[in-house]
């Protein structure tokens, strides 16, 4: 499953660049926080991420279009 995905990213990315888009890459912060937690915290079946991997995706696709996280605190301090 992780080959074909990592070929899909790379189809992806490709593309994205060609039409001059964005492309978000959650893996790399799926695979960070997988280095302290068991992948069934993320997706119960491997396949549906739970309501903390879709938090972990949002926050990263947040991060990775330059969200200003620090506006959500009101001071402008991170």
């Amino acid at each position: 499953m992780r080959k074909r995905m990592d070929t899909y990213t790379g189809i992806t990315k490709k593309l994205a660049a060609e039409y001059g888009l964005i492309c978000v890459d959650v893996q790399k912060a799926f695979d960070d926080f997988l280095e302290f937690r068991h992948s069934s915290f993320l997706a119960w079946d491997r396949v549906h991420p739970s309501p903390a991997g879709c938090f972990l995706m949002g926050t990263e696709f947040l991060r990775q279009t330059g969200f200003d996280f620090t506006r959500l605190n009101g001071t402008g301090k991170k």
